[in-house]
């Protein structure tokens, strides 16, 4: 993970105003955003037509971006640097007023540092825009990747048990629940940290 961070910091800091990344593992990439924007100190802003503009990690929706030309104009308005990610934004790119405002938003970029980061299955940007950008690839996952998706893993199935066991349960016995969650999920997550396979085998059985 350290050279997919390394890579993906180095050329959100060449300063191109915007960024490609062709992907279908969006969670992926939205969790090596957030570490890139805390390492530098950038604000990191995420926009999809389902959710709006929101600045992570807070979950409020900043006013009227839902729709993709609003999400822009609010861009192009605010003096906030940082980075804002775009989540499936290829059908938009037909529509010249939203290339327009990425032109404009990009050309800006010397006095106000808002790189666009797009992100998606599919991204072609128009002409216009490509000879300003420039592409990131997420590489597949490390080894200590791949153990750190299994941890969450581990976690994520912890927390849905705790659920499950507590509902409904007095205080004094959902405390002991608890207690009995936190040994479990302990050893759950060190199972699957030295046996990665028994993920599989856990689901087909």
């Amino acid at each position: 993970m350290a050279n997919t961070l390394h890579d993906l910091s180095l050329i959100i800091r060449s300063r191109f105003p915007v960024v490609q990344i062709e992907t279908r593992e969006e969670t992926r990439i939205m969790k090596l955003l957030e570490r890139v924007a805390n390492l530098e100190g950038w604000a990191l802003f995420v926009w999809s037509v389902a959710d709006g503009m929101k600045r992570i990690p807070r979950t409020d929706v900043m006013t009227q971006t839902y729709e993709f030309e609003d999400a822009l104009r609010y861009i192009d308005k605010t003096p906030q640097n940082g980075l804002y990610t775009m989540l499936d934004a290829q059908p938009y790119f037909e529509n010249p007023v939203n290339v327009r405002l990425i032109k404009e938003i990009a050309q800006e970029y010397y006095k106000t540092a808002r790189t666009m980061v797009f992100v998606g299955a599919q991204i072609d940007l128009p002409a216009d825009l490509a000879h300003m950008s420039a592409r990131f690839n997420l590489p597949l996952p490390d080894v200590a990747e791949i153990r750190e998706m299994f941890r969450e893993e581990a976690q994520l199935w912890q927390r849905q048990r705790c659920h499950a066991t507590a509902a409904g349960a007095l205080a004094q016995g959902a405390h002991g629940r608890n207690i009995f969650c936190r040994s479990a999920g302990r050893r759950h997550a060190r199972r699957y940290l030295s046996h990665p396979s028994q993920k599989a085998q856990d689901r087909a059985g």
